[in-house]
């Protein structure tokens, strides 16, 4: 069996450069994770930007912004 890798590499290496140059990304996200405050937040894998997680929910909330400290 023959597996392409040279697809998937495109379409990533694609991705970053949209993030890099144009500013936008299609946003592909981690596992949640918890803060030290108890809070939990997920990382976007591309453009590394943070967002509020509620666990409850299963929903993403609002950006969170460094200044946060999360």
């Amino acid at each position: 069996m023959c597996l392409n890798y040279e697809a998937p590499l495109f379409i990533m290496s694609q991705k970053l450069m949209d993030v890099l140059m144009l500013g936008r990304c299609s946003h592909e996200f981690s596992w949640p994770r918890r803060a030290a405050n108890g809070e939990y937040y997920q990382v976007c894998l591309l453009c590394a930007s943070a967002y509020q997680y509620d666990w409850k929910t299963m929903r993403r909330g609002s950006r969170v912004d460094e200044a946060d400290g999360g």
